[in-house]
């Protein structure tokens, strides 16, 4: 097993440790500075800080970009920040980012191909996946609630958490810092993942529902519908329809995912093809 994928196999959601501490009476919690000792000892810490080859100066600004507003409202008393101001900084910092590394590594596109491509690339999903990979949902600080409902596996936490960190670099050392962060990062994935990050297969994936839509309107003059149930283990059963036939059916934990899976299937399989022929 490789360190990288071992890491964050192992790690323990920092919360959990944090309210054990706590419980056991080991960490009283009456201050902000003793909520940076407890960060600057544990183990998590460590490993998005190298992967970003990053190390924050002011550990105020670490401490923002982990503070889930949830912890916020449970500690009243310590006067923190949430991560909510640095995620919206970093989601216009990744943007730009991206736009530039797009621009230099496929001069080839369009201007249409490439906002196509930034916005599959800029989103909650991709951000999820690279928040995932440095273990910075077992790095935030949540409510107790939050982290029993397992906030530091959610997506949508995930995602904000990435935004907050770049958000949280580019505060303290500039564009520069922030972008040699998230080169490192995108470097990091490819060694340990054998591919790039930031790939066009990502373009093509993307880009499935707004070309099955394309087809459909050019064949049958008619939208894809995709209908989706909410299923007890809050998974969603999501089929996509044409012409009043349904066409495949899938499941997952997001619509949109679905969605998008669903398209790129009828796109694969020339499903739309076997709808005209059963037409006929």
């Amino acid at each position: 097993m490789s360190a990288i994928l071992q890491q964050t196999t192992l790690l323990r959601p920092l919360t959990a440790d944090l309210y054990d501490a706590i419980s056991q009476g080991s960490l009283t919690l009456n201050s902000g500075q003793e909520l940076l000792q407890f960060l600057r000892t544990h183990p998590n810490l460590g490993h998005p800080q190298k992967l970003l080859n990053y190390t924050f100066k002011n550990e105020m600004f670490l401490l923002e970009a982990l503070t889930h507003t949830s912890f916020v409202h449970e500690f009243k008393e310590l006067n923190l920040k949430s991560n909510e101001k640095l995620e919206y900084l970093g989601d216009a910092i990744l943007g730009l980012l991206v736009s530039h590394y797009l621009m230099d590594e496929f001069p080839e596109l369009s201007e249409g191909e490439l906002s196509k491509f930034r916005s599959s690339l800029v989103n909650g999903q991709s951000f999820a996946e690279l928040s995932k990979f440095l273990g910075l949902g077992h790095c935030l600080l949540m409510g107790k609630g939050e982290l029993k409902n397992n906030g530091h596996e959610k997506k949508a936490l995930l995602a904000d958490s990435f935004e907050a960190m770049l958000g949280a670099i580019y505060r303290e050392g500039g564009f520069d810092s922030a972008e040699k962060a998230f080169f490192s990062l995108l470097e990091s994935w490819r060694t340990e993942k054998g591919e790039r990050f930031i790939k066009l297969e990502k373009l093509s994936e993307f880009d499935a529902k707004s070309r099955l839509q394309e087809l459909t309107m050019a064949k049958y003059k008619v939208l894809p519908e995709y209908k989706a149930i909410q299923l007890d283990d809050q998974s969603f059963e999501v089929e996509l329809r044409i012409l009043d036939q349904s066409i495949a059916t899938l499941r997952d934990s997001s619509k949109k995912k679905a969605q998008r899976m669903l398209a790129q299937k009828a796109l694969k399989e020339n499903l739309i093809e076997n709808l005209e022929k059963h037409n006929e």
